[in-house]
């Protein structure tokens, strides 16, 4: 049997068709699909991010550590004082 040019595009055309109409995406599918490539692009962002990070940390002189004898000790808070002392101070 020999198959004209026709008919063989035709019945290309013909199964496009229907693969098209097979081809629905309802509503959830379509959130998710918009998720998953937003997860994507976002992780695919920080991944060269933090190649770059550690590439400029090659290149940028870090200085020496703070020496801690040379920072002063922490302020301690004042101490509240009690109702009671205050009525003292007061009469």
């Amino acid at each position: 049997m020999k198959t004209d040019g026709h008919q063989l595009l035709a019945h290309a055309l013909e199964t496009w068709r229907t693969m098209r109409l097979l081809g629905y995406i309802d509503p959830g599918t379509g959130s998710y699909g918009y998720q998953l490539l937003i997860a994507g692009v976002t992780g695919v962002l920080f991944f060269f991010a933090s190649i770059k990070r550690k590439i400029m940390s090659l290149f940028t002189k870090a200085g020496p550590p703070p020496d801690l004898a040379d920072t002063p000790p922490p302020k301690e808070p004042l101490a509240r004082e009690s109702k009671d002392e205050t009525t003292a101070l007061r009469s």
